[in-house]
C-alpha cells in the first residue's frame, strides 16, 4: 500500500510517523516552503520525512503540472492530508487508486474550512475532536471515515487544543486507516443542516478596552500559539497578548474592560520579544495606562 502524504507542523509530522508505523509505504510527502516566521515549537514536516529517507516536495501551492506529475509518478493508493492548507485540485484527488482523505480539526461539519481550532475558543465549545473525511471538490464536505471526540476543558488555549487534535488524530488513523487500507471503510454522509463554516480570522485577533473580559479572554486563548497572538493597541502601534487570566491577580498588568478587569501575563510589542508583565512594565512604565487603549481619534473614540 502507498500513500502520498501532504502536511504540515505537529500534525502532520505525527500522522506521517503513524502511517509509516502502520507499514504504509510513503513514495512522497509533500508540504509547505520553509518559513522563517513560523511559529515556534512545531516539528518540520520536511526535516522528520527527510531523515527517515522519504521524497519531499514543498511547491507554494498544490496546483501546477509540475507536482502532478510528481504524485502520478509515486503511483499512490491513497493521499492523505494532515494539515495541509492548500486546496488540491480534481486532477490531484483523482490519481490515488482508493481515494484521498483529510484529517481536520473538529468535528465535522461544524468548523469546516481553515483554521478550525480558535473557532471552538472562540465560540465556547465544551467538544471538539479530529475527523478523517473523504476529500471532494467542496472543502471538508466529503464521507467521514473516522472521528474522535474528546471535552474542550474551561480554561483550554489554541496550544494545549493543537496538541488534544493531534492525539486524537493518531488515534483515528490506528482504527481508519487499516479499514482504507483492506477494503472495509464505510464513509458516513455530513448532514449539511449542521455544517457551520469558519470565516476570516485574523481581523477576529483585535481587540481593545472596549471587549468585555470573555470576549478579551477568549479571544485570547484562541490565538495563542501556533496562532499570531491577540492584538491590542498600544501607543502609536500594537501589542501582543500571548497569556493572562479574566480577573485582577497579583501577577500581570491590569487591564480594564468594558465589564471587568483582566490580568495581562505576557506579551510583547507587535514584531518584538515575548516578556512576563514585569519585564514588559520594566522597558514600558506607562503600559498599564496605554495598553488596549484605541490612539485618539480612531474609530468609536
Amino acid at each position: 500500500m502507498r500513500a502520498v502524504v501532504f502536511g504540515n507542523r505537529e500534525m502532520g509530522c505525527a500522522c506521517l510517523e503513524e502511517v509509516l508505523r502502520q507499514g504504509v509505504e510513503v513514495p512522497l510527502v509533500v508540504t509547505y516552503p520553509p518559513d522563517p516566521g513560523e511559529a515556534p515549537g512545531f516539528r518540520s514536516l520536511a526535516e522528520v520525512a527527510s531523515e527517515r529517507g522519504l521524497s519531499v516536495a514543498a511547491p507554494p501551492d498544490a496546483r501546477g503540472t509540475r507536482l502532478l506529475g510528481a504524485v502520478r509518478g509515486a503511483r499512490p493508493d491513497l493521499i492523505l492530508s494532515f494539515y495541509y492548507g492548500h486546496r488540491l485540485p480534481a486532477s490531484l484527488l483523482a490519481s490515488p487508486r482508493i481515494g484521498a482523505y483529510n484529517m481536520h480539526g473538529s468535528l465535522l461539519p461544524r468548523w469546516r474550512g481553515r483554521a478550525p481550532l480558535p473557532f471552538v475558543l472562540l465560540h465556547g465549545d465544551r467538544e471538539s475532536g479530529a475527523t478523517l473525511h473523504a476529500m471532494v471538490e467542496e472543502f471538508d464536505a466529503g464521507e467521514i471515515f473516522g472521528q474522535e471526540r474528546f471535552a474542550v476543558d474551561p480554561r483550554e488555549t489554541a496550544t494545549t487544543l493543537y496538541r488534544k487534535t493531534v492525539d486524537a488524530a493518531i488515534r483515528v488513523l490506528r482504527e481508519a486507516l487499516p479499514a482504507l487500507v483492506d477494503g472495509r471503510a464505510r464513509g458516513t454522509p455530513m448532514d449539511p443542516a449542521l455544517a457551520v463554516d469558519t470565516r476570516p480570522l485574523m481581523p477576529l485577533r483585535e481587540l481593545d478596552v472596549s471587549a468585555t473580559v470573555e470576549r478579551f479572554d477568549r479571544t485570547v486563548r484562541a490565538f495563542a500559539r501556533p496562532y499570531p497572538g491577540a492584538r491590542v493597541p498600544f501607543g502609536a502601534g500594537a501589542a501582543v497578548v500571548w497569556d493572562g487570566e479574566p480577573v485582577a491577580g497579583p501577577v500581570g498588568i491590569p487591564l480594564r474592560l468594558a465589564d471587568g478587569v483582566y490580568s495581562v501575563r505576557r506579551l510583547g510589542v507587535e514584531g518584538g520579544p515575548e516578556m512576563d508583565a514585569a519585564s514588559f512594565l520594566r522597558r514600558y512604565p506607562d503600559a498599564t495606562a496605554a495598553l488596549g487603549q484605541p490612539p485618539p481619534g480612531a474609530p468609536g473614540r
